[in-house]
């Protein structure tokens, strides 16, 4: 499952040049654990790292100046403990920061857009910690399958609930760099849904709609109207593990509901996941439910060995082509385990729920 973490995201976003008479910027900034004359760089390459700048530590304190013709995010680090070290964007203003031992006692600040930041930062610091110390209850191995549901369902929750308080922190800056970071990186249809992007991408600056990253995702939430709820699925078909061709709304049409199943024999999350999808098909599979699993494999042996060590009793296609599968194209997909939910005529009436929600659900509509 691709996760979200927003403090491994990266972009560059480019603003048109103009003079540093009004759009220098000035940033302050204190730091622990270092000693004297020890140096600190700083990079427009948060993924490599490599130094654009070097600053030196004098007194715990740290500086730098310089023109921001460009909006950029930057790295900076130190270089004798590079965890000391967090992003930020380099833009008009005065820009502080704080580096400490402890990343989640790190901060920035200064500008909205790194307020907005540091705000976000800090809330995946605390959410993480407490899914951590959740998960952990699983690591000796003697948690029961319910009590593995359920706290697989809590993580997911709170992962849910983190992402909307950014979307929302998102939305109230949308007018400057950081709404258009979460906007154009925050790869989570789960939780950041079409109808939410599409409303956050209106609201951008005319500037900020001109940008590449902007033009490429209005073209992608046009594919995704597509699949979006109301809509009606494009029939396909595909090879089942048996090697015969089986188009998706032969099936459809036999079921009062039909769970679409995006998955994968290597998906862990997808793995934890079945349990829970095997107890809602035996309940429910008799009173109008079925299920495809349209699985995002490349290896056919991995593939049809998870369904039988799994015990996943329902139908199953695959072109075995991995994450370039026709499917994920089709549908939008860009994280597993994803589920669309038809009715018999192969529209879309519900997408992206798990769990206990699934459940409701279909248990509801069901009749």
């Amino acid at each position: 499952m691709k996760t979200f973490h927003i403090l491994s995201l990266a972009v560059m976003m480019i603003l048109t040049s103009t003079a540093c008479q009004g759009n220098c910027f000035y940033l302050e900034g204190s730091v622990e654990g270092l000693n004297e004359g020890d140096t600190i760089y700083v990079s427009n390459d948060p993924n490599m790292g490599i130094p654009l700048d070097t600053l030196i530590v004098k007194d715990g304190k740290f500086e730098w100046k310089d023109n921001a013709d460009e909006a950029k995010l930057f790295l900076i680090y130190a270089k004798r403990n590079p965890s000391v070290s967090t992003i930020f964007f380099r833009e008009p203003g005065t820009i502080k920061i704080h580096l400490a031992t402890n990343p989640a006692a790190t901060t920035i600040g200064g500008t909205k857009a790194n307020d907005a930041m540091n705000e976000t930062n800090h809330l995946t610091f605390t959410y993480s910690k407490k899914m951590q110390e959740i998960a952990t209850t699983l690591s000796d191995g003697t948690a029961t399958e319910e009590a593995q549901r359920a706290t697989m369902e809590t993580i997911q929750s709170m992962q849910k609930e983190l992402t909307q308080k950014v979307i929302a922190i998102a939305e109230k800056n949308i007018d400057n760099e950081f709404g258009y970071f979460i906007l154009t990186n925050l790869n989570d249809e789960e939780n950041f849904s079409y109808e939410k992007r599409s409303a956050l991408l209106e609201k951008l600056p005319d500037a900020f709609k001109a940008r590449p990253e902007a033009i490429a995702m209005r073209e992608m939430l046009q594919k995704m109207a597509a699949v979006s709820i109301g809509n009606v699925i494009t029939d396909f078909s595909m090879p089942t593990p048996e090697g015969t061709e089986m188009s998706v709304m032969s099936e459809v049409v036999k079921n009062q509901l039909t769970i679409l199943d995006f998955w994968a024999s290597w998906c862990g999350p997808c793995r934890a996941e079945s349990p829970f999808m095997v107890e809602l098909y035996k309940k429910y599979s008799e009173k109008g439910l079925g299920i495809i699993g349209v699985s995002f494999d490349n290896n056919k042996e991995a593939w049809v060995k998870a369904i039988a060590d799994l015990g996943l009793s329902w139908s199953h296609i695959s072109d075995l082509k991995g994450w370039q599968s026709d499917a994920a194209q089709m549908f939008q997909v860009n994280a597993i385990p994803f589920i669309l939910v038809l009715d018999s005529k192969g529209t879309i009436v519900q997408k992206g729920l798990r769990g206990e929600e699934l459940e409701k659900f279909i248990s509801k509509n069901l009749k």
